[in-house]
């Protein structure tokens, strides 16, 4: 089994696949979610690989999965989750059956949803007429909207009205209603009788399905040169007009007819949503299952797009990295679906020396993996580094307990703890958004300790080879007996440790350079002697040459380098080690914020009252001083002291050894593909390039 001490053994492996075997091989390592794949093919474009016409298909098939789901969300309509059984990958046989029952399903959600667009936005035009039918009218009363009607025969004969009258009706949205308005007016320059309705409405639109605030408005005035400037207005303000009737009588009949409409619409919408919701139920039903199929397939396609095909052998080629530990695991796997599939060429695996740096791979549980979580934020280590992250089990909650510093708030951070720990089963499947949460479900232990006020001069009198006083007569003031003497050995073993430093690793350095360029020098002589033919690989030759270049580094340059690695080193151990001061400082700020909170809030507000309604003041007053002391004590300093805590471990302790220059080991697996940690768009995006051209 692998430590957290150090990184787990990694072997760069060559895999050859028979191709009839190939898709469950691969569907395999993605269950066992033990390799790591490399990229055989780097130059050859997406779409010129062997299986890009699989993860287009699957591409798809999940693009209309998730528009169902859409409308799905828009119902209400729960999908069906199946997290304790995962079914497996789809082989190109059975995708494609799959294949044929989404597109069905997809053709049907989309008639109807297509259908259901129409009808609402029939009933939308059909509830505004009505609606402004319902509100105009009132304003015209029994009147006819005629010129004789409103300004009379004699006017209406009279030659000073130019033009025939108009009268626009219609809705517009509540919160463009005064912008309209003032628009109306300009353009008319005031010649016009604009009205608005009482009363707003509440529709519904047709392709959101949001709610949207309306209002009826009228207006009349003459001119066909100015009907046709303010037309345009409202068609810039996405107004919809409706021709009201001019007489009243029409107007009456239109209404019972906009009235018997409206009911034999919403009946047929009614019956055409039930149809519409029974048929996405029953995609709902298996819409998990599809997806994980889907999503298995095209991360299989997509990871056989990694491999090469040899046309010589007949077999699939690929490179992968894989923890030691599991090397047997493989050979297994790969010798028991040999077998299985009947196949006449094994397929196998085996180890090979052509590789870069191999990535890191610390193996974690449930409880190790938040405290592993915090070192990998900083950066991940570099292969067979040794891994802070089995010191932070023990050291990250014991300082932040001792900035945290109080019993009773950490009882409450325990019994939190303790809830997370109860109700893991529901919430460990299911990845939350929230950062925050995420880090502190991960996995966190609590202490409550106590900070000595004496720490500063301690550690003053340490540096000054000086005696500490207590601060009172009774008091020690050290921790245990010869406590003065051993600090005194650390001082002065630190001193011996700064000329080790700067002597000892350029000394080191040197003697073992010189030995590894003597050996690159041999390998070079090597080659170039029992190199026969100019067509001979160059890109071996290179790689020696580096190798020879590498290890020619001047014994002066390693001298200053070190010195100035020493300077730093030094002067950044004084800075941080005083930093290690913020546990008394956020100690005592953390004591006195809470003596600050019980004086000046609960005791002096509460239990001074000795009134008969003392009791429900001290009530009232318990509650706000509870408030505060979850918000502010718990909440508020819980995360100072986190944040403290970890910066004394990125920065003041783990700088002194560890570089975090490595790259994770990422391995194919379905697990972290179905969480979302694993996902890749590349594939996706080349499709979607695909369809576009």
């Amino acid at each position: 089994m692998g430590c957290m001490l150090r990184s787990d053994l990694m072997t760069f492996c060559d895999i050859f696949i028979q191709p009839e075997t190939a898709f469950e091989i691969v569907a395999h390592f993605g269950e066992m979610g033990c390799a790591q794949f490399v990229d055989m093919t780097p130059d050859v474009k997406a779409f010129q690989r062997n299986y890009v016409t699989e993860v287009c298909r699957c591409a798809e098939m999940e693009r209309k999965l998730l528009y169902m789901e859409s409308e799905m969300l828009k119902d209400n309509i729960e999908i069906v989750m199946y997290d304790s059984l995962k079914p497996a990958a789809l082989p190109l046989n059975e995708l494609s059956a799959l294949e044929n029952i989404i597109d069905k399903w997809e053709s049907d959600v989309i008639d109807m949803s297509e259908n259901q667009t129409t009808l609402l936005k029939n009933y939308l035009e059909l509830t505004e007429m009505n609606y402004v039918l319902n509100n105009i009218g009132p304003m015209l009363g029994e009147s006819e909207m005629t010129e004789e009607a409103i300004f009379g025969k004699t006017a209406a004969g009279d030659t000073g009205l130019q033009g025939r009258l108009f009268v626009i009706s219609g809705v517009v949205k509540r919160s463009r209603s005064f912008p309209f308005e003032m628009m109306m007016w300009r353009v008319s320059h005031g010649n016009i009788y604009y009205r608005l309705a009482s009363q707003d409405t509440i529709l519904q639109d047709p392709v959101t399905g949001q709610d949207i605030r309306k209002v009826a408005f009228l207006a009349i005035f003459q001119g066909e040169q100015l009907s046709a400037r303010l037309e345009k207005v409202c068609s810039g303000f996405h107004v919809n007009m409706y021709t009201c009737p001019q007489s009243y009588n029409d107007r009456m009949d239109m209404m019972i007819q906009l009235g018997t409409r409206i009911g034999d619409l919403e009946q047929v919408m009614s019956k055409t949503k039930y149809y519409r919701c029974k048929a996405l139920r029953t995609v709902s039903k298996q819409w998990d299952t599809w997806m994980v199929q889907i999503k298995k397939s095209k991360a299989v396609y997509h990871t056989m797009n990694m491999f090469t095909l040899d046309i010589t052998r007949k077999c699939l080629i690929g490179q992968c990295w894989v923890p030691d530990t599991d090397l047997q695991k493989v050979e297994d796997m790969l010798a028991r679906i040999t077998e299985k599939e009947g196949s006449n060429v094994e397929s196998f695996i085996l180890k090979s020396d052509d590789a870069d740096e191999p990535p890191t791979y610390h193996r974690t549980n449930k409880f190790t993996k938040g405290f592993q979580a915090l070192i990998n934020a900083y950066g991940d280590s570099t292969y067979r580094e040794l891994n802070p992250g089995l010191y932070t089990i023990v050291t990250f909650p014991f300082l932040f307990s001792v900035m945290f510093g109080d019993v009773c708030h950490g009882i409450i951070l325990l019994s939190f703890a303790g809830w997370m720990v109860w109700v893991e089963k529901d919430h460990m499947d299911k990845r939350s958004r929230n950062e925050i949460w995420n880090i502190f479900f991960g996995g966190e232990l609590k202490r409550s300790a106590g900070c000595a006020p004496l720490i500063l001069i301690l550690f003053i009198d340490m540096v000054l080879l000086s005696t500490s006083k207590p601060v009172e007569e009774d008091c020690d003031a050290y921790m245990f007996s010869n406590q003065e003497r051993f600090q005194r050995l650390l001082v002065i073993i630190g001193v011996i440790c700064v000329p080790i430093l700067l002597f000892g690793t350029p000394v080191y350095l040197n003697k073992a350079n010189k030995k590894k360029k003597a050996e690159a020098l041999k390998k070079v002589s090597q080659f170039r002697r029992y190199q026969r033919r100019e067509s001979d690989n160059k890109r071996v030759e290179d790689k020696i040459l580096k190798e020879v270049a590498k290890y020619s580094v001047p014994f002066g340059e390693l001298m200053i380098h070190q010195a100035v690695h020493t300077i730093e080193f030094v002067l950044s151990t004084i800075s941080h080690t005083a930093s290690y001061l913020r546990l008394w400082a956020l100690s005592l700020a953390h004591e006195q914020l809470s003596e600050m909170l019980w004086v000046m809030v609960f005791a002096k507000l509460g239990l001074r009252e000795y009134s008969m309604t003392g009791g429900v003041k001290i009530f009232l007053i318990f509650a706000v001083w509870a408030v505060f002391s979850l918000s502010i004590l718990v909440v508020m300093e819980g995360l100072s002291a986190f944040l403290h805590t970890l910066r004394l471990h990125w920065v003041e302790f783990m700088s002194k050894f560890y570089s975090g220059t490595g790259y994770p080991f990422k391995p194919f697996s379905f697990k972290a593909i179905l969480s979302g940690e694993g996902k890749d768009d590349k594939s996706e995006a080349m499709c979607k390039k695909k369809v576009a051209n």
